[in-house]
């Protein structure tokens, strides 16, 4: 999946689910399908700036990061729903 697919997919997904709604099946559901973007995620950002002669706009690294970090603070509040 692209890093832009990633990102609507994302935003459609926190759209949908009101976590503190969702059952205990449905959150171990989401938080795994959250890990398995953000693994992509990291591998498509390590694919994309390891690459040699492509050029990438000054800003890519820093998207990355943003939507890690975004993925990384919905996983812990999905934790901490579940660890409940």
């Amino acid at each position: 999946m692209k890093f832009s697919q990633n990102l609507g997919q994302i935003a459609t997904d926190n759209k949908k689910h009101d976590l503190e709604k969702l059952s205990t099946e449905e959150l171990k559901a989401l938080l795994k399908k959250k890990k398995e973007i953000h693994e992509d995620i990291e591998q498509e950002m390590s694919f994309a700036l390891n690459q040699t002669g492509i050029h990438l706009p000054g800003n890519t690294k820093e998207k990355y990061g943003k939507q890690l970090a975004r993925l990384e603070k919905e996983i812990n509040k999905i934790e901490e729903l579940l660890a409940d």
